[in-house]
């Protein structure tokens, strides 16, 4: 299991419904992108300028939100992307594919060293910083047809993110 005895705190305000569906739809993205740079950045003082305003507190933790410990039903590789599935009543996770629409990404491993098949590993659906490698600061990436990321598109075209170092892509799924 990871230990999650590293948590930190950050002053964000809470997204807060405008009660228009369009403008919600817009901002929420957003938002969300601006709560995972909070938790790539390790270390951040909690008293930031960030928390000029009186907010609640959001717990934020370092190696992503959402994490869930499944079953791999392949090898994974850190940060590799991954689709989920049901397989004998459990929730699974198999390397993504961008060959076929039921294999698109939805989230990617964060167990450190990755995952062999058939055992537990953590993985973080749709938002997060994934760590890899090779990659080039500033470039998009998308889901490959032999799985993993790449600077063009695969034969079913799936955006995955941006890469923020040489090593951490800033995943933010989009579902073509």
């Amino acid at each position: 299991m990871p230990d999650l005895s590293s948590e930190f705190q950050l002053n964000l305000p809470r997204f807060v419904n405008t009660g228009d569906p369009r403008l919600d739809r817009a901002i929420q993205p957003i938002h969300d992108a601006l709560n995972i740079l909070a938790q790539y950045l390790d270390g951040i003082n909690p008293q930031s300028a960030l928390s000029a305003a009186n907010t609640p507190i959001n717990t934020l933790r370092k190696s992503g939100m959402n994490r869930m410990v499944v079953k791999a039903l392949g090898n994974i590789a850190e940060g590799q992307p991954v689709y989920f599935t049901l397989n004998a009543g459990e929730l699974k996770a198999l390397p993504a594919l961008a060959t076929a629409t039921f294999s698109l990404a939805m989230g990617f491993c964060s167990q450190p060293g990755g995952v062999a098949t058939g055992a537990f590993g953590e993985f973080t659906p749709a938002l997060g910083v994934a760590k890899t490698s090779g990659l080039t600061v500033g470039t998009k990436y998308f889901l490959q047809d032999a799985g993993g990321y790449g600077a063009g598109p695969g034969t079913a075209l799936q955006f995955l993110g941006v890469a923020l170092t040489t090593t951490d892509l800033l995943f933010i799924l989009e579902a073509r």
